[in-house]
């Protein structure tokens, strides 16, 4: 339930501090300063409480680390571990109030631990294994009310004597993708360093979360004068993207469905070689590719793509967790006049102009049409899970860790595409709803990307004529 205690001052919980140009640091904010939600937290709270004010904003966890352990885990460390974990995070101990229509985050002390232990040892090795998966999706599933916490927890399942498996939980309202990795890295950097004889206590941070969310509302008035205009205009007019129904009447299952789009060994070596010849980045020839797919299979040439990009570009906030992912909303015409080398420089150009009016989650505010935006691309790099974020020590070599596969949630959009880069190849994740696309518009999405990259590496200056080349398919959609 929403709360509306009435010993809570009113005044603490209205934001009365100065305004601050753009380029002002993000410093701490004031001692007793209320601490608002962001405009990305505000997008995702009020979807489950403006509707009806007596409904308890529930929680919408994310698996921020499953891993399997073997060898002799030392529970207490890994205890303590995750207690200093939630003393160095303020967003881990946040709950979010609401008194007189004002909706602001209370950060609480790091009170008891974080971690529950439960004994499967008793029971044979595969009900072990059974019941770690049930109580894993069970406590998945479990609803937070987020006026009470807790938004991050942790369990750790003892299957044998030298066997666990740890699963950390960390609810969308505090974290991201890059804030999980923060946490999975700072939780066993702990443990290895007092395994080392090394000082247990990772350093602090030196501004908070809640210390950018206030910097973001003292800001926002000169984020206005500065960015408005450019995204009123740019993004005027912009028709949301509608993926096109290509199931059958009598689909049964509103359900999430995973493909994997894999662009092969050899044609990921042309596009690289091809980028490296025209000096652009692997991910803008990716998104060339995945605009100029989403052109045929839309039939649109006016399209609104987002790109999430991580909130840690500031050095300050390099090490804190919380849900810091901005979105780049990029303005793309697929003309059939256009040359693929000419729509290459247009998504550079776009990739640019994005960041030079970066701070983009207030730009879903702004322009209502972003909301109903159902594309989004996402690129991981070959070097995201090679950086420093990935990496930890290993002092006690004993111990080993690997994935432990969980249920994947279900998805809040009909179509979603997640771009991963190895050594090797460029794999596209798509996650779909089943009652909206069938598995062979997918195949045949994925074709034409691989058809259009072809194209683009072998004819890179000719005019592209879309309804040409959708005539063309048999020719070029065969994969290699």
């Amino acid at each position: 339930m929403v709360r509306t205690r009435e010993c809570i001052d009113k005044d603490a919980y209205q934001l009365q501090l100065p305004q601050l140009d753009l380029q002002a640091p993000i410093d701490p904010r004031p001692p007793g300063c209320a601490v608002p939600l962001t405009s990305l937290q505000w997008s995702i709270f009020k979807d489950s409480v403006l509707a009806d004010p007596e409904k308890r904003p529930l929680s919408q966890r994310m698996c921020a680390s499953a891993a399997r352990i073997t060898g002799p885990l030392n529970v207490g460390l890994l205890e303590r571990s995750i207690a200093g974990l939630v003393r160095r995070h303020e967003s881990l101990r946040t709950t979010f109030e609401t008194f007189e229509g004002v909706t602001t985050q209370r950060i609480h002390p790091p009170g008891e631990s974080r971690l529950t232990c439960v004994d499967l040892s008793t029971l044979s090795k595969s009900e072990a294994e059974s019941e770690a998966k049930r109580l894993t999706k069970q406590f998945q599933d479990q609803k937070i009310d987020l006026s009470v916490g807790r938004v991050f927890e942790a369990k750790l399942f003892k299957l044998e004597i030298q066997e666990h498996v740890l699963i950390v939980l960390a609810d969308h309202m505090i974290s991201d993708g890059m804030s999980n990795s923060i946490l999975d890295r700072e939780i066993w950097l702990a443990y290895d360093n007092a395994l080392g004889d090394e000082p247990a206590l990772l350093p602090t941070p030196p501004v908070q979360f809640a210390d950018y969310a206030v910097w973001q509302e003292r800001t926002k008035e000169s984020w206005r004068k500065e960015h408005e205009e450019y995204w009123t205009q740019h993004l005027a007019g912009g028709a949301p993207t509608i993926i096109p129904l290509s199931s059958e009447a009598n689909q049964p299952l509103d359900t999430s469905a995973i493909a994997h789009v894999f662009y092969g060994a050899v044609l990921t070596a042309r596009l690289r070689q091809f980028a490296e010849s025209q000096q652009v980045s692997l991910s803008n020839v990716a998104l060339m590719l995945y605009a100029t797919a989403m052109s045929l299979w839309c039939d649109k040439e006016d399209l609104i793509i987002r790109c999430p990009a991580h909130g840690h570009y500031w050095p300050e906030l390099e090490n804190v967790v919380g849900l810091l992912v901005n979105f780049l909303y990029l303005r793309i015409r697929v003309g059939r006049h256009h040359t693929f080398s000419e729509l290459l420089a247009q998504v550079q150009e776009e990739m640019r102009s994005a960041l030079k009016h970066r701070d983009f989650d207030r730009v879903i505010n702004l322009i209502p049409e972003c909301k109903n935006t159902q594309l989004e691309f996402h690129w991981r790099p070959a070097r995201w899970r090679e950086g420093v974020a990935h990496r930890r020590p290993t002092f006690d070599q004993r111990i080993k860790r690997r994935p432990f596969l969980i249920r994947t949630p279900e998805w809040g959009f009909n179509f979603w595409c997640l771009f991963n880069e190895t050594q090797s190849d460029i794999c596209a994740t798509v996650v779909y709803r089943g009652n909206v696309l069938r598995p062979n518009a997918i195949d045949q999405f994925g074709n034409d990307m691989r058809s259009i990259a072809r194209v683009l590496i072998d004819h890179p200056f000719e005019t592209m004529d879309l309804a040409m080349f959708l005539r063309g398919r048999k020719t070029y959609g065969s994969p290699r």
